[in-house]
């Protein structure tokens, strides 16, 4: 606004020399508009509340103003959404080498009128009393309007800066803190907080604070005489103790404290609000509280954007959460609060941690692109997590660990670069419905004594592996397709059991299941297939001392054997198919199995061969229809059969 071609001695005495013009978009979409640097001024000279004038050209090439804006620190604040760039110009009618005026051309320029003697006029307040309509008080100070403030009073703020260095007590019900729309709808209104002990301390309710840029000083300033009758509050914006507060369209910074603080049975509405830069916690939530916040953007918070502990309840929904420093929401205790539709991103650690019994609900989130994991579940909580969309970062969707629960229903965990899921640690969650797609350590990782169930559930295309399962772990799969990751489709380890139950496992890059150290597998009506295409080597694979109990199961068209066992491994089959592999059944080492009731049949090489000293026994069975042997026994192996059919193998 104050180019090359200008100084601000200059601009002030030729306000043309000043102006602006804004090539994008219009007025009513302006947030706040950068100007280029001016030269540095004493403190006692900034310029503040310098008034401009913003139109815009109509379509017969007209300016028409369509609202007042106020220089601030060299930035015009407005309401709206995005930034505008701006580039110097002479005049707003003559300037030969200006490009051709847009339909929306916006101008932005000093307003002539303003008069350097308002500037003492500009801080200060009114108190309008709406019971009596022409009773108006004036007062230098808002700690002195409040102290004489009754029920429904309107306390309204001169633009400019109002300082304070102590507590600001909000006592009387129904109380309005505003800006004064008679002086400049536009005129931006600060309340500086020059010391730790300043804040906007609720102590009643219906209060209402509007349209207000609230700022908390990094460091105390002058000693302060606390009051012993006020209640303890923490170093913060603003603190609402009792009652109930509505905050709406305001920017909120602490450097010393938190942003909004309320504790007790305190009910807080904030919506439309910047809470960005706090110190501490940007809002924070204890006792029984009840928050209300909506519409609001929190960035850049060097703790977390968002505590809520103990019993608090609340919700807060569609509310914009940025680069927050440590994870960005905190849920402990026995907090029950809502959470939805909000867009949680780019935090330097995780996005959502609830732990410490907390009963919280995650309904229609965004969360993306964060350092650490996505959503953190431990120390016995038990939130119920729905329809969310768990998209990139680099720690992992979801972490369930520490005796936790939860019930985590209709989830999209995509893109992470760890896993998607990870449960350990005495956890036993509920995942049903859940898409796990394109994460690069693996779909599902478990360990450590966990027993979750995954009902529905699709897992594909991740890295590594589809689940994971080792160190005494005992998951229920039920109904679920592991489908096309970059490794094996369930791979086993370390003791674990895995109970698998309608489940398909298709077209996976390794093996479909891999068993080995002693876990133990059962199946129950299982479809593991790998297409005429798929690079799924074999279906399943058990290795050392590794168990199994497969029923109703079906394994087909793998080119390195539907079934292997190998080592001392074990298994037994019942009502199994095994077909249009290069074995049906294939036995290494000092194998055993049984198998009953089962067909093999249209295997290339055998339906079923045994090497070294594996064991078998067959019973009700059905061998056909192979390209080689029905049965072939190799080495000091041994094969049982009784009342089965082997025919029509070449």
């Amino acid at each position: 606004l104050i180019g090359p071609r200008c100084t601000m001695s200059e601009a002030e005495e030729n306000p043309e020399e000043a102006t602006a013009f804004v090539e994008e978009g219009t007025a009513a979409s302006v947030e706040y508009a950068e100007l280029p640097s001016f030269p540095e001024r004493r403190k006692d000279e900034e310029i503040v509340g310098r008034n401009l004038v913003v139109s815009a050209r109509d379509d017969e090439g007209a300016l028409k103003c369509l609202e007042r804006a106020t220089l601030w620190g060299g930035r015009p604040q407005e309401k709206g959404g995005s930034t505008l760039s701006m580039s110097p110009a002479r005049s707003t009618e003559e300037s030969p080498t200006r490009r051709p005026t847009l339909p929306n051309d916006v101008q932005v320029s000093f307003n002539s009128d303003f008069n350097e003697n308002e500037k003492e006029n500009e801080a200060r307040v009114l108190l309008r009393r709406p019971a009596c309509s022409h009773e108006v008080m004036t007062y230098e100070t808002l700690s002195e309007a409040l102290r004489d403030a009754q029920p429904g009073d309107e306390i309204l703020l001169q633009g400019g800066v109002h300082t304070q260095s102590e507590p600001l007590v909000l006592r009387t019900e129904g109380v309005t803190i505003k800006p004064n729309p008679d002086r400049d709808s536009c005129a931006m209104v600060e309340i500086v907080l020059t010391s730790t002990d300043a804040t906007l301390l609720c102590l009643a309710a219906n209060i209402r604070i509007e349209n207000l840029r609230i700022v908390q000083a990094s460091q105390a300033g002058a000693e302060v005489v606390k009051d012993p009758t006020l209640p303890a509050f923490p170093p913060g914006c603003i603190n609402v103790l009792e009652g109930s507060v509505f905050v709406d369209a305001c920017f909120i910074s602490s450097a010393s404290g938190h942003g909004v603080a309320m504790s007790g049975d305190a009910k807080a509405t904030v919506t439309n609000c910047s809470i960005s830069e706090c110190h501490g916690t940007a809002v924070l939530c204890k006792g029984h509280a009840t928050p209300l916040f909506s519409d609001n953007t929190l960035a850049g918070n060097l703790c977390f954007a968002i505590s809520v502990t103990e019993d608090c309840g609340g919700e807060f929904a569609r509310n914009q959460v940025s680069k927050t420093h440590k994870c960005s929401i905190v849920c402990t205790d026995r907090s029950a609060t809502l959470f939805t539709d909000n867009v949680v991103a780019d935090g330097h650690q995780g996005a959502f941690w609830i732990q410490q019994r907390s009963t919280c609900t995650l309904r229609g989130n965004t969360v993306r692109d964060n350092v650490k994991s996505a959503l953190q579940v431990s120390n016995w909580s038990n939130p119920t997590v729905e329809n969310n969309h768990f998209i990139g970062g680099e720690g992992g969707g979801i972490v369930v660990h520490e005796n936790a629960k939860g019930l985590f229903c209709g989830n999209r965990l995509t893109d992470s670069l760890r896993a998607g899921v990870g449960v350990m640690d005495k956890a036993s969650p509920m995942f049903v419905a859940n898409v796990i797609h394109r994460n690069g350590g693996g779909g599902v990782v478990m360990a450590g004594s966990c027993s979750p169930v995954f009902v529905k559930c699709v897992v594909s295309e991740n890295g590594f592996v589809g689940f994971g399962v080792k160190e005494n772990a005992e998951p229920l799969l039920q109904d679920t397709v592991i489908e096309r990751n970059k490794g094996y489709g369930l791979q086993m380890h370390a003791q674990c059991t895995v109970n698998l139950q309608d489940c398909t496992i298709t077209d996976n890059e390794r093996s479909a299941v891999c068993v080995c150290e002693s876990a133990s597998l059962v199946m129950l009506r299982v479809v593991i297939e790998a297409s005429s295409c798929s690079v799924q080597k074999s279906g399943l694979i058990l290795h050392d001392k590794s168990r199994s109990s497969i029923s109703e199961s079906i394994f087909r068209g793998h080119r390195g054997g539907n079934v292997v066992l190998q080592d001392s491994s074990t298994a037994s089959f019942d009502k199994c198919e095994m077909e249009g592999g290069l074995v049906g059944l294939k036995l290494h080492g000092h194998s055993t199995t049984i198998v009953r009731a089962s067909t093999l049949r249209n295997n290339r090489e055998c339906n079923l061969l045994l090497l070294d000293e594996a064991e078998t026994y067959v019973s009700r069975c059905a061998l056909t229809d192979s390209g080689g042997a029905g049965i072939r026994c190799a080495g000091a192996s041994r094969c049982g059969v009784s009342y089965s059919s082997i025919m029509n193998n070449a």
